[in-house]
């Protein structure tokens, strides 16, 4: 096998999904692997112009039914003009002989409850809800479904049981030269980077969904947590920062919480924390957990997705439920870590998950599909 294509609507670092997929494209061509891509960029999709919300709620919504439709049949031109390529699908598009399951619309919904409620109010999940349920139910677009850690795996044959997809389980991966502990300079470097005192416990969070990741639950632990227990949020989106900050002067603790949005990475602001929190209501495999983790920060994560897998708990983090109570006590248990352990901890858990260790699996997914006689091109109508 000598090259891979890609498909997703973005590959980039800071991307989310497109971040796995650049994590993969460079492990794949340290490994000497040809690396190919298909975005939105390679259609004629533009967006709208203008940048308020109801601009990027529309915009989001064209672009989602636009490449799950259009940009389907675009993609599975280009493979049929290149069918030496192995291809990996991870959003949207109904083409790919290995499609990556970020996340299921359904679980994610049932997640904060009243899912029929959520689906019915938002007609793109309607979209997104029938494009699933044909996808993995009926369609021939992919060999394989791969889920992201065993929970999920579950989850997916629970919600489409007469799936007949083949399904296999790799979880993220994370650039572990990278996404290292920091040194002592390292570290406070970062915190003057943020503007943290230097005897702050740093909780941070690292998310654009505040209310599915749970910063609430974050910020109404903090009157009951000591002075020097501070709070680092990094992403969000514009009015739900400002939603946020209402609540910190609320709860009279908006000079410790500090809000410093998007970031190039989150490599800094990890550096700069003793502990990451992400009380999320449903995760799939959360990539910055896996970051923390290799920087040697120990993690405050409810049981969803991989985190079960990842976090020992006591050890280099904890498991929670996503209630305040559960939250506080687990910051103050965080507070008591023996925090040298508890990062050589941290540093061991996400040791294995490499990114080149993950390629390795994906490529030896690819040569077994490609040794078997299928009876359907990767590239067959959906």
């Amino acid at each position: 096998m000598r090259s891979v294509r890609q498909l997703a609507p973005r590959i980039g670092e800071g991307t989310g999904v497109g971040a796995v997929a650049a994590g993969l494209a460079g492990a794949f061509r340290r490994a000497g692997i040809d690396v190919e891509e298909f975005t939105l960029a390679d259609t004629p999709f533009r967006p709208l112009p203008g940048r308020s919300a109801l601009v990027r709620h529309l915009d989001h919504a064209r672009e989602v039914i636009y490449f799950s439709s259009v940009g389907s049949y675009r993609a599975r031109r280009v493979l049929r003009q290149h069918p030496q390529e192995s291809t990996i699908c991870h959003n949207d598009l109904l083409a790919g002989e290995i499609y990556v399951n970020h996340g299921l619309l359904r679980a994610a919904m049932a997640s904060r409850g009243h899912p029929t409620l959520r689906l019915i109010r938002n007609p793109l999940h309607l979209f997104t809800q029938a494009r699933d349920w044909w996808r993995f139910s009926y369609s021939r677009a992919h060999r394989v479904v791969v889920h992201l850690s065993a929970q999920e795996q579950a989850t997916f044959h629970r919600l489409y049981p007469r799936s007949r997809l083949r399904t296999a389980v790799i979880g993220n991966g994370v650039d572990t030269t990278f996404y290292r502990a920091p040194t002592d300079v390292e570290r406070s470097c970062a915190r003057d980077q943020f503007g943290l005192s230097p005897d702050a416990f740093v909780v941070s969070f690292v998310g654009h969904e505040f209310g599915r990741k749970g910063l609430r639950f974050i910020i109404d632990a903090l009157p009951a947590l000591p002075a020097e227990v501070q709070v680092l949020v990094v992403g969000g989106r514009q009015e739900d920062i400002s939603h946020a900050r209402r609540q910190c002067r609320s709860l009279a603790v908006d000079d410790r919480v500090i809000f410093v949005g998007v970031q190039p990475d989150s490599r800094a602001a990890l550096w700069a924390s003793d502990v990451l929190a992400l009380p999320s209501s449903y995760e799939s495999f959360s990539l910055i957990l896996l970051e923390a983790l290799a920087c040697g920060v120990p993690a405050i994560h409810t049981r969803v997705g991989a985190a079960t897998e990842l976090i020992d708990p006591g050890v280099n983090g904890f498991l929670v439920e996503r209630t305040v109570q559960d939250v506080t006590a687990a910051i103050r248990a965080a507070q008591r870590l023996d925090a040298a352990a508890a990062q050589q901890a941290a540093v061991d858990a996400a040791a294995p998950h490499d990114w080149s260790v993950v390629a390795e699996r994906y490529l030896a997914l690819l040569a077994e599909l490609h040794q078997q006689a299928s009876p359907v091109h990767p590239t067959a109508a959906i």
